[in-house]
């Protein structure tokens, strides 16, 4: 039986002490003003029930569930407190970690590249044309005209245009190599450990590589598309367009640099709803390269960055919370329904003896 006790104070070193209790102390006196405004608000005769509704939602807004006192916590349901795409994540990720540990590995990050494309390809998806399918580095052939990297990682670490004279660009950093493991290195890939693919490169109507659509899908609704150009910014920087499910322009990301886009290509909404609504979580980011012949699958994101604070508008967050918990909802019912995700676990498997390991 668990036992909860008062635990003691781990010791803190003294010159961190003052500075820690002080922040404690503002940031409890900040949830004290809060709540004292909450009252003020909810019994001021002057208010229309608008205003004070309105007024409540902002003093609400950024707590979390776990600030609700008892006497509120009726307004904290009617006010959606806490609903936030960054702490779905975050919890998301905890639960992953919980049936880790139980033995069932769920779209995990650092996802595996080639099963992606197994995926894709079981479900009808386009995907480049493989040449070479988690080979080790001494068996990997360049050829121009195509791309490779490592089976397993994230932000094109290692990724890499193979141009006509075999040079290689990186997609990251747009630095070209002539020697494939000083790429690696310069990437922090270990090019003899790693397990490595070198596909087709998906080009553009203008002859460079296509660009980027990545697609916030939620359990088979896509909710944010962002069309990326890299490396045509400021100082090398990558440029961004971003749009909602209707084609809309919007602005989610404090720190993109923007541009105006093609707007979403054709098949790229209805490829995120494929994936999505056959794989058992409630949100993937699908990452697709828009070429001159239409979309391919590039990769799936189970974790994306760009969602943190700081990055990610707080007004964004929200909606975006409020779609995960919605999709949330009709993945249950689907499972209660006994949904059975059969190609997601004939791919990807369930637990660690049954995810198919590179030999």
């Amino acid at each position: 039986m668990t036992k909860f006790v008062e635990q003691k104070t781990k010791q803190i070193p003294v010159k961190y002490d003052d500075n820690i209790q002080s922040a404690i102390n503002s940031h409890l006196d900040g949830l004290r003003q809060i709540w004292r405004l909450v009252r003020t608000v909810k019994m001021d005769p002057k208010l229309t029930e608008s205003e004070r509704n309105e007024s409540l939602a902002r003093l609400f807004a950024p707590l979390s569930y776990k600030d609700i006192q008892q006497n509120f916590v009726m307004d904290g349901i009617k006010h959606d407190v806490g609903v936030s795409f960054r702490s779905s994540m975050a919890n998301m990720m905890r639960l992953k970690r919980r049936l880790r540990q139980r033995g069932y590995v769920i779209a995990p990050g650092g996802n595996n590249k080639v099963h992606d494309f197994q995926f894709g390809r079981q479900l009808g998806i386009p995907v480049p044309r493989t040449f070479a399918d988690g080979v080790r580095a001494e068996m990997l052939q360049l050829r121009a005209g195509t791309i490779i990297k490592p089976t397993q990682g994230a932000n094109s670490q290692g990724v890499y245009l193979v141009q006509d004279d075999l040079s290689l660009l990186s997609i990251k950093t747009r630095m070209t190599y002539n020697d494939f493991e000083e790429a690696a290195r310069a990437a922090g890939v270990d090019a003899v450990k790693s397990r490595w693919i070198c596909e087709e490169a998906v080009l553009g109507a203008d002859g460079n590589l296509a660009p980027d659509m990545k697609i916030y899908a939620f359990y088979g609704e896509p909710g944010l598309f962002i069309e990326i150009e890299r490396g045509t910014g400021k100082n090398g920087r990558n440029r961004h367009a971003t749009f909602g499910p209707g084609g809309d322009r919007v602005d989610v990301n404090l720190k993109y640099e923007m541009m105006s886009g093609n707007g979403i290509p054709e098949g790229a909404a209805d490829i995120a709803r494929t994936l999505s609504i056959n794989t058992p979580v409630p949100f993937l980011r699908i990452d697709l390269l828009a070429g001159v012949n239409g979309c391919f699958l590039g990769e799936i994101t189970p974790h994306p960055g760009d969602t943190y604070a700081g990055d990610l508008r707080d007004q964004a967050d929200r909606e975006f919370g409020e779609m995960f918990l919605e999709a949330e909802a009709r993945l249950l019912i689907d499972l209660l329904e006994g949904k059975s995700f059969s190609s997601y676990f004939s791919v990807y498997g369930a637990s660690p003896s049954t995810t198919h390991p590179r030999s």
